[in-house]
């Protein structure tokens, strides 16, 4: 995933969803950290090709 760039070492997904709910129609991705307590990332791929990576503040 090229949206957690260098941090793609340091955490792994533990979380993969669909949804075709909300308006953000698309593949929604959490990512904890292997080395330490920080934040989950969260990467949502929408189905038109859009990346949004919003740093667990979603």
């Amino acid at each position: 995933m090229t949206a957690l760039g260098s941090d793609t070492n340091r955490f792994h997904c533990v979380s993969a969803t669909i949804t075709t709910e909300f308006s953000d129609e698309g593949w929604y991705f959490t990512f904890c950290s292997t080395n330490s307590s920080v934040a989950p990332k969260l990467v949502v791929v929408e189905f038109n090709g859009k990346v949004i990576f919003d740093n667990g503040y979603r």
